[in-house]
């Protein structure tokens, strides 16, 4: 005589979903307790795939609901509370993990246990012919319901307390700001007191070096002028050039220095030296060193205007300038150098 078992069968497909659930649970919280002990780019990296676990999590969560809910049973009331605090406790666990992140504490609680909670609810909607006697359906859906509802509340509620103005903290904050600005203005008006100083004290004695950090800024007119006057101007500008120092001397031709063969040696041997760095070989920004050149036009114009021999300089300069030009701009600039090369 043949039997007929009438147990159920176990619920293998919540078992495996359960499975999967569990290994993403775990892999979020390695992820959410490691964002406070790695570097930005190692905590960055964290949140990511804490983000990412905690995801998929949620997702099969309401995959394991809908099942207990289609295979097993579940209360209409409940199921309706599901369906709304499920992806309400998703968000409440994501800001609990910012929270975590920022201050530590308590808030790991949250990611840490609400998904505990709704997949054991899960599992009795699936098992409840077997669970009812012990776990009665209208008593299991109010403890589960509060449960999420509270560890979704907690998180949401802290963080709007954390987020809300704050008079107090922004007189604060705006009193600091202040007080910086202020200091920040004292710090710059000293600068420039003693710089004033510095200034005051220079006269035809020193030397053109001394005066060139004054050539950009509010003491800039009053520095050239000075320079016209500083006995040493001559041998102190063939001195800067055989230094390399060509970039400091963009108002060169307004020194009131005389374009003789030493300056114009000095000069033609600085600009072919700085030529050699508009080259990728040479400098990474070997672009800049190129436009850097260009502000030395007007004093390659006065020099050439003046039979100085800065040819082989120029050469160079072109070659080097219409190898990496970008723009017309640098083009242009070469063409110029192109010019000036072919005046006799």
């Amino acid at each position: 005589m043949l039997t007929i078992d009438h147990r159920p069968r176990p619920p293998v497909g919540t078992y495996v979903l359960l499975g999967v659930a569990a290994l993403l649970y775990a892999l979020m919280l390695a992820n959410l307790v490691n964002t406070g002990s790695t570097d930005a780019a190692g905590r960055g990296l964290d949140r990511a795939f804490a983000g990412l676990a905690g995801l998929l999590l949620w997702v099969v969560l309401a995959v394991l609901l809908v099942v207990g809910g289609i295979k097993g049973h579940m209360p209409l009331l409940a199921a309706i509370v599901a369906a709304i605090l499920l992806p309400a406790s998703a968000v409440a666990a994501f800001v609990a993990a910012e929270l975590y992140e920022q201050q530590g504490g308590w808030p790991i609680l949250v990611p840490a246990l609400l998904p505990l909670v709704i997949a054991l609810y899960a599992l009795w909607a699936r098992m409840h012919q077997q669970l009812n006697k012990s776990f009665p359906a209208q008593l299991t859906s109010i403890y589960a319901g509060v449960a999420v509802l509270v560890m979704t509340a907690g998180p949401i509620a802290a963080k709007w307390y954390a987020d809300r103005p704050d008079p107090v903290l922004k007189a604060r904050s705006a009193a600091e700001e202040r007080a910086r600005q202020e200091e920040q203005q004292r710090q710059t008006q000293q600068v420039r007191t003693r710089e004033a100083a510095a200034f005051a004290q220079l006269s035809p004695q020193s030397s053109l070096g001394d005066y060139l950090p004054y050539l950009r800024g509010e003491h800039a007119h009053a520095a050239l002028t000075d320079i016209r006057l500083v006995k040493s101007r001559q041998t102190d500008a063939i001195a800067l050039l055989q230094q390399g120092r060509i970039g400091d001397l963009t108002e060169l031709r307004n020194f009131n220095v005389e374009p003789t063969p030493e300056l114009c040696q000095a000069y033609g041997k600085a600009l072919a030296a700085a030529a050699t760095q508009v080259s990728p070989q040479q400098r990474s920004d070997y672009i800049s060193a190129g436009i850097e050149l260009e502000g030395q036009l007007p004093n390659i114009k006065w020099l050439v205007g003046t039979r100085c021999d800065l040819g082989e300089a120029l050469a160079l300069l072109e070659t080097n300038v219409r190898a990496v030009t970008d723009s017309p701009r640098l083009t242009q600039f070469a063409d110029t150098l192109g010019k000036l090369r072919a005046i006799k």
